[in-house]
């Protein structure tokens, strides 16, 4: 597939996949295909919504390399060509992020996701640039920028940026998470249509980077919501931005509790979500840690009032 068609394919719904484990904490590979299907059943499928597996919220850092390959092989398979594929391959260390690279091209993925080195306190531009330069060159992939700056401590600034999508021909994509909402308009002005500018905040500035002009934005909320994020971004690809506004509303105490909890715990909150309504998701493993009683109890009041659960 050219870089060109997969560019106009990454829109809508970029769905951030849990990876399910069992008690024992081993990967529970039944759950994470159901919980695929669960989603594309609901809508989640192609020109509505991306897959992206193996990041951040599927627990990439506490994955060893042949699990995470395990998860894009299942996700290419159970999804088999109703929706693009991502692969989350981020990484310090290049030929890591290659070999995640290569193996995602040759199961049939549609891409990769991935962030500059974080290892270092701050990359400056030059690493960044080799870093996606050596990576392009190796394969031939789509690359999602994913443009993290609390994990990296580095924002990649609009004149990198479109430094690397004049000279990396795979960039097709980028992850834009930049709080900063002066330069996240920037961005979206001068990358929107050159790359998919899909919104990495989620639910958070949502109606909002859609009016500034992004198309798609990414959600941990659709591993268990996928329905009505689906229906966000068709209401906002239509200039319903009032919909959009409502289901923010309905949504904003939840997220609220997620920027309460400790650095990481979001993503525990997000499996005990799952777990409360039924659904494969499982523990967390180290150095992620459960949940509190009380913070369990906030959290099920929050899904009764967004009526997820009953009383």
């Amino acid at each position: 597939m050219s870089f060109e068609k997969i560019k106009k394919r990454i829109v809508g719904v970029n769905v951030v996949v849990i990876t399910p484990f069992k008690k024992d904490k081993s990967i529970d590979e039944e759950g994470l295909r159901q919980n695929l299907r669960f989603m594309m059943d609901n809508g989640l499928v192609e020109g509505k919504g991306v897959f992206i597996v193996g990041g951040s919220t599927g627990e990439l850092f506490t994955l060893k390399v042949e699990e995470r390959k395990r998860l894009i092989e299942i996700a290419v398979d159970e999804i088999n060509g109703k929706a693009p594929v991502l692969f989350g391959c981020n990484h310090s260390g290049t030929d890591i992020v290659i070999e995640l690279a290569k193996h995602a091209q040759d199961v049939g993925a549609d891409g990769v996701m991935i962030t500059p080195p974080y290892y270092w306190t701050s990359p400056d531009d030059e690493t960044i640039f080799n870093h996606y330069k050596l990576i392009g060159e190796k394969i031939d992939l789509g690359i999602m920028v994913y443009n993290n700056p609390f994990i990296v401590n580095k924002d990649i600034s609009v004149e990198l940026m479109k430094r690397m999508v004049e000279n990396i021909p795979n960039i097709v994509a980028i992850k834009e998470c930049s709080n900063n909402l002066i330069k996240f308009e920037r961005m979206v002005r001068e990358i929107s249509g050159k790359i998919s500018f899909i919104n990495g905040n989620g639910e958070f500035i949502e109606p909002y980077a859609y009016m500034m002009g992004s198309v798609g934005y990414i959600s941990g909320l659709a591993n268990c919501m996928p329905k009505e994020t689906v229906e966000l971004h068709e209401a906002c690809s239509k200039g319903d931005y009032e919909k959009g506004k409502q289901f923010h509303l309905r949504v904003a105490p939840y997220m609220d509790f997620l920027i309460s909890l400790p650095p990481g715990n979001a993503i525990t909150a997000l499996k005990e979500t799952m777990n409360m309504l039924g659904m494969p998701a499982g523990p967390v493993r180290p150095p992620l840690t459960p949940l509190t009683d009380e913070q369990r109890k906030i959290l099920r009041k929050i899904l009764i009032n967004m009526g997820l659960l009953k009383k």
